[in-house]
């Protein structure tokens, strides 16, 4: 039994062709890192890496991270947390930043702590002392 729906089947083909004309993808173009210059001995510090694109985009980006100079000055954690050892006078570690392909450095230095000036104030009454007093 025939039934007639109405419908007809019709087979057709599709090319998809690129034109060229559609936008090309963002290339990573380089990175750089923010955070202090310097950083005192025994503290920590946090840095950032920015990823710089040639659509013009520049998205934070969790990079690999690492002390390329210095790594008796400094260590860094993977989230970019440098903590400074003890030093008693200015070091410098260069902090790099790895992703993508690209890498960027940062040199930081690392300051000794500064120690307080202190001032005595001596007071003496004037009089004769005995050996003992």
């Amino acid at each position: 039994m025939d039934v007639d729906t109405g419908y007809t089947t019709e087979n057709f083909r599709i090319d998809l062709k690129s034109s060229g004309t559609g936008p090309s993808p963002a290339t990573l173009s380089s990175l750089s890192i923010s955070g202090p210059q310097t950083v005192t001995s025994g503290e920590s510090s946090t840095y950032t890496c920015t990823a710089h694109y040639s659509d013009g985009t520049a998205p934070s980006v969790s990079p690999t991270w690492s002390i390329d100079s210095g790594t008796s000055y400094a260590s860094v954690s993977s989230s970019g947390r440098l903590t400074a050892s003890t030093v008693t006078s200015a070091k410098t570690v260069t902090l790099k930043a790895a992703y993508g392909g690209r890498s960027a450095t940062k040199n930081i230095t690392i300051n000794p702590k500064s120690t307080p000036d202190t001032t005595y104030t001596i007071t003496y009454k004037p009089g004769t002392y005995s050996r003992g007093q």
